[in-house]
């Protein structure tokens, strides 16, 4: 659901017409007492659509993009192959132009587009992924001109790696970054990917990010009202008993670059399968998390909203009972006293040799602070230049982040 321009609200997603037909693209538009104005159905030849992103162009149109899928046509068969489509209409839901792209030589590939945006020129750009097998996921990007000409599209070949885009934004230099992850069947390890793009779709810079868990995903990003990026997801941590079900909803905020400034793991209650698939910004640089929990004792599902301040703490007036948050390995490294005013220490519960490096940001993200950490001494920080609030820390050695948190400066 988005706000229009105009006030209406607009609501986008797939619906079924009746027994003949299977999921269609839905488009529905609605006052601001959310009356019902009108609805659209824009019928398609796979029978399993869905519109996944929306952008109103700076000159009206609305954009949206998503997937075509074809289900298998036998019994317990799922999504088998599909096209990725971004669909163009004007202010009333009118088709204007639509494209697909699949791959004709490979016609069992499943492709998909997760994200639309729009440059500063009035560019359109997608990003999304290719699901060509069990072990082999392709990223892709897009780009068009805002009457729907195709300029240039890619696809990067990534045999051995499940890489996908899920977000897309243009960054003050005039570049672009594209968020999304990475699992490496070889070394069964799963990452944050993050890369930097020129207009002409090369890449100028890459980075996988490599996570102690077993899966991790963004669902959703928007830019925040600092310049930063936000993104909600889910994740599994590393042997977890129950495997792959056992989930929980987790957020990034990140810089323009992809560095993560702070991140945060929220559990509702010992649910089996909790995700977020939605995000939203408060007025007072806060965020709103929405998404679903699974319970199995009483087999059935629940919505799910998780109200948070701009450091991804909990409100506490939204009643957050069982909320919790957790960081990654907060037994290796222990930051004391918390808060601090001269001086803060680091200790290191690692028993064997291995230096790491501490960094510091501030609350625009800025780094403040660099130092080596050696395992198994005290490390202390002096912080008689910094001034007083809320500063994050990253613990990582080489391109493995150990630890993050926070500490407030008083």
């Amino acid at each position: 659901m988005a706000k229009l321009r105009d006030g209406r609200y607009i609501v986008g997603g797939s619906i079924v017409q009746d027994s003949m037909t299977e999921l269609q693209n839905w488009l529905a538009f609605f006052d601001g007492d959310f009356n019902k104005l009108d609805e659209k159905i824009y019928p398609v030849e796979y029978d399993a659509n869905d519109l996944w992103s929306f952008h109103q162009h700076s000159d009206g149109d609305l954009i949206f993009c998503g997937l075509s899928g074809k289900y298998y046509n036998q019994p317990g068969g799922g999504l088998g192959w599909g096209r990725a489509f971004i669909l163009c209409t004007d202010s009333l839901g009118e088709k204007k132009w639509y494209h697909e792209f699949d791959n004709t030589v490979l016609p069992f590939d499943l492709y998909s587009f997760y994200h639309v945006t729009e440059d500063h020129l009035g560019n359109l750009y997608v990003c999304g992924q290719n699901f060509r097998n069990d072990r082999d996921w392709n990223a892709l990007y897009a780009k068009f001109t805002a009457d729907g000409r195709l300029i240039w599209f890619k696809e990067i070949d990534s045999p051995g790696f499940a890489d996908r885009y899920t977000y897309i934004q243009e960054r003050p230099d005039g570049n672009l970054i594209l968020l999304g992850s990475s699992y490496d069947y070889q070394t069964d390890s799963v990452a944050i990917l993050y890369s930097i793009i020129d207009t002409s779709g090369k890449i100028i810079h890459e980075f996988k990010d490599t996570r102690n868990y077993e899966s991790i995903g963004y669902w959703r990003c928007k830019p925040t009202l600092d310049g930063n990026i936000i993104c909600a997801g889910d994740m599994q941590r590393t042997g977890d008993i129950l495997d792959d079900d056992l989930r929980n909803g987790f957020a990034h905020k990140l810089n323009m670059d992809g560095k993560i400034l702070w991140e945060q793991e929220y559990s509702a209650v010992d649910s089996l399968v909790e995700l977020f698939f939605n995000l939203g910004l408060s007025r007072d640089g806060g965020f709103y998390f929405g998404g679903f929990s699974w319970l199995p004792d009483i087999y059935e599902g629940r919505n799910w909203l998780v109200r948070v301040d701009s450091n991804g703490c909990l409100i506490p007036g939204c009643n957050p009972v069982g909320i919790t948050e957790k960081e990654s390995f907060p037994e290796h490294y222990l930051l004391t006293p918390n808060p601090a005013q001269e001086e803060i220490y680091v200790y290191s519960n690692e028993y064997h040799y291995k230096a790491s490096e501490i960094s510091i940001f501030n609350e625009w993200g800025t780094q403040v602070y660099s130092s080596r950490i050696e395992t198994a001494y005290k490390h202390k920080i002096n912080l008689s230049q910094f001034s007083a609030g809320i500063y994050y820390y990253v613990i990582h050695r080489a391109n493995q982040k150990l630890q993050s948190g926070r500490f407030v400066k008083i």
